[in-house]
């Protein structure tokens, strides 16, 4: 664990700093690492949940160069990203899957907050600009899935505003639309979106109103109001950080909790509407914000992100999450992108496709990337 400093303008968290149901979220148990590191045997419940004490002395990575391991099903390799012609680069932007595509939106860079956004096809290289007409404003810290063929955008802040709207983007018409509803969850940017299929399930964040963090979400299914997702404990609050979707439950891991950036996880049953907290183990990815993760259909891939303490660490590594098993595996980082936090990741079909992000002190703004298979 390390303390966070405030939030100023590298990170964007405030440049300056169903049905119409009220879904219950009494989240009751969940296995249990007390703190952030420490292993518990036994079950408790979120409630009852002990504050946590900062370590004064952390090592945020228990295993600091494991060697990378065979993945099944994977080469465990990185390739350069062919890109022709990129878009300005950027950080804290959306990016999504088509099936052929990869679409990324918004973000900000050291011009600003950016309402414009561009397609991949990693076939050529070539990026093609989409419309911004009908486009949201500019923001960064929103995010974007895919329901239904159609890109939802929700949420995000312009570095004064924080937004709780939403945008679909037809990929084939290349044109917006803005969506209403009702019941949405408050406004917010930094927080984790996945895709259940049918749904966009969102958790965490932040706004000027809520700096701590939310720990609560909500389920959107177009043409219904949201269902909302109330949290209970003070652990499952949650800044910067990432979710992956495995078909019947979200992964989290990291981010901000309370100030501190994390190294646990945690797997949310809908069905249940329990957290299962994951426990530290000596592949455990080290504690990190602005990171990435994506569902590979055996693992989560996590790569990338950020360690705020004393000092701003920039990572280049990753890790393979097999939930079957519950255990972390190391990724070859040789071939990989230089180390940034803020990039966007997604899963194209037999491959991960990371672009943009930042780093440095001076802070550098990328619109490169590279493929992890």
């Amino acid at each position: 664990m390390s303390r966070r400093k405030t939030p100023k303008s590298r990170f964007g968290l405030a440049a300056v700093i169903g049905a119409a149901v009220l879904v219950p979220f009494l989240a009751s148990t969940f296995n249990s690492c007390d703190a952030f590191k420490r292993s518990k045997s036994e079950n408790v419940t979120v409630a009852a949940t002990p504050p946590v004490t900062p370590d004064p002395n952390p090592n945020p990575n228990p295993n600091p160069n494991p060697n990378p391991q065979p993945i099944p099903g994977l080469q465990n390799a990185w390739l350069t990203l062919n890109s022709n012609n990129p878009p300005a680069a950027r950080a804290n932007h959306s990016a999504v899957w088509t099936g052929t595509r990869m679409i990324i939106w918004g973000g900000q860079n050291a011009a600003g907050y950016l309402n414009d956004g561009a397609a991949l096809d990693p076939q050529t290289g070539n990026w093609s600009p989409i419309s911004n007409v009908g486009a949201p404003t500019a923001r960064a810290g929103h995010k974007a899935v895919i329901i239904n063929g159609q890109m939802i955008l929700w949420g995000g802040t312009n570095g004064t505003n924080y937004y709780n709207d939403a945008y679909s983007y037809d990929p084939v018409l290349n044109a917006w639309a803005p969506l209403t509803f009702g019941n949405q969850p408050a406004p917010r940017a930094y927080f984790s979106a996945v895709s259940t299929g049918a749904s966009m399930l969102i958790w965490g964040g932040m706004s000027a109103v809520q700096q701590t963090g939310f720990s609560d979400g909500g389920y959107y299914m177009p043409n219904t109001p949201w269902a909302l997702l109330t949290g209970v404990d003070p652990i499952l609050k949650r800044i910067a950080h990432a979710a992956a979707w495995t078909g019947n439950s979200m992964i989290i891991f990291g981010g901000i909790n309370n100030g501190i950036t994390s190294q646990d996880g945690f797997i949310f049953i809908p069905n249940t509407l329990v957290f299962e907290q994951l426990l530290v183990t000596a592949n455990t990815p080290a504690a990190r914000q602005e990171h990435s993760a994506v569902w590979s259909g055996q693992y989560m891939v996590v790569w990338g992100g950020l360690l705020n303490g004393i000092t701003t660490s920039y990572y280049g590594d990753g890790r393979l999450f097999e939930s079957a098993t519950k255990t972390w595996l190391v990724m070859n980082s040789t071939g990989a992108p230089a180390a940034r936090a803020g990039h966007t990741a997604v899963w194209a079909g037999d491959a991960m496709i990371v672009w943009g992000g930042l780093s440095g002190n001076p802070v550098t703004y990328y619109n490169n990337g590279g493929v992890f298979h």
